[in-house]
């Protein structure tokens, strides 16, 4: 029974994986840049998330609101893992 308990939370650790996402990087001219990785099938997509949230926040302690401006995505989480460059800009609240 305790062998089926280890595989099952393996399985779990493997589906479950990681997402993650860099610091704001200012890249010039009021841009910004942020990366992102996710691993783990169950997370694709999930970078772009925790990325957007990131700018979000960024952008909200200047009281502005983030505008993407591209957003770039390659690979696959299943595979090698999902990667992001989330460029924004902090504008004025309208």
């Amino acid at each position: 029974m305790s062998e089926i308990r280890i595989v099952v939370g393996l399985a779990a650790a493997l589906l479950a994986s990681c997402v993650s996402s860099s610091e704001v990087q200012p890249i010039g001219n009021g841009r910004y840049m942020i990366t992102g990785r996710a691993s783990g099938g169950l997370n694709a997509g999930k970078e772009t998330t925790e990325a957007t949230k990131v700018a979000n926040a960024y952008c909200a302690k200047e009281s502005k609101q983030m505008v993407l401006q591209n957003l770039n995505t390659t690979g696959n989480a299943a595979v090698f893992g999902e990667n992001i460059n989330l460029t924004f800009t902090c504008e004025n609240n309208k």
